[in-house]
């Protein structure tokens, strides 16, 4: 359904919207078809092979797992439609908060796969003695899982715990995690750091006006009821409601095309205009 639907969904190119099927048929097959088929094929193996007796041998269930794997690709494809419905929020506060949320909750899938694969490392060594032997043989799968879960959170931060390499491949996996750590963690602290800053500077100047406010009213003798009300209404009517950006304030709307002028235009003015009693 989805990639029918794709192929008749219009685009934008050039300040238009692209609505001729051959077009949009074009686009689609160069960007996102071969992807959402890939998809699809695995979706279909996997509901084939999920029924077949042949699964109870060892190369089947393998297969089954590297599809079910392949299948965690959509999030690619969701992750772009995340992106486009944050760019539509209007509030500032509102978009910087999902920001900060959407990358948490990466970091947390993240460590979910990096726990996964120490957790497959573990018990899939040969005779070697694996951490798996040593610290969580016989616990339950909440007990293991968690505990994975600990090791790859503490391989992103200077934290430490009990649990460390016990053979040659647990090394070379700790190796490898701790290096795109290195790299993968100071970047989403980065992002994550500019965007509390964002959010704190725009939280920052009703708190500033407030506290010269008060201070005024405290030298002045000012009563508490009166200031509170005067307040109140500033924050109710004045900080609450942001000034109105004006279109020749913004430089950058200059370099449109004239479509998306005219539709721009359209859209601003019109409303006004209907309300004439002569039209």
């Amino acid at each position: 359904i989805d990639i029918a639907m794709s192929m008749l969904t219009g685009y934008h190119t050039g300040g238009l919207v692209e609505m001729r099927p051959q077009e949009i048929s074009k686009k689609y097959v160069r960007s996102w078809f071969l992807f959402d088929f890939s998809v699809v094929i695995a979706d279909w193996l996997l509901i084939i092979l999920g029924g077949s007796a042949v699964l109870r041998f060892g190369k089947a269930k393998r297969l089954v797992r590297v599809i079910r794997t392949f299948r965690l690709l959509r999030s690619v494809k969701m992750t772009a439609k995340i992106m486009d419905l944050l760019e539509s929020l209007r509030s500032e506060t509102l978009r910087i908060t999902f920001n900060i949320a959407g990358l948490a909750i990466s970091i947390l899938a993240l460590n979910h796969f990096i726990a996964c694969g120490w957790y497959f490392v573990g018990t899939s060594v040969g005779e070697d003695i694996t951490w798996v032997q040593r610290h969580v043989n016989g616990e339950p799968v909440g007990m293991r899982y968690a505990t994975a879960l600990h090791w790859s959170i503490t391989q992103f931060t200077p934290a430490a715990m009990e649990i460390h390499p016990s053979n040659f491949a647990e090394r070379v996996y700790t190796v490898i995690v701790v290096f795109f750590a290195m790299i993968t963690f100071s970047t989403f602290m980065g992002s994550i750091t500019v965007n509390m800053t964002t959010l704190r500077r725009l939280q920052s100047d009703p708190a500033v006006h407030q506290k010269i406010l008060f201070d005024y009213f405290t030298e002045h003798g000012v009563s508490a009821e009166l200031g509170t009300r005067t307040w109140g209404y500033l924050k109710k009517y004045h900080f609450a409601t942001k000034s109105k950006v004006m279109k020749k304030d913004i430089e950058v709307l200059k370099v449109l095309p004239a479509s998306i002028h005219c539709a721009l235009n359209e859209e601003l003015y019109i409303p006004v205009v209907e309300k004439c009693p002569y039209f």
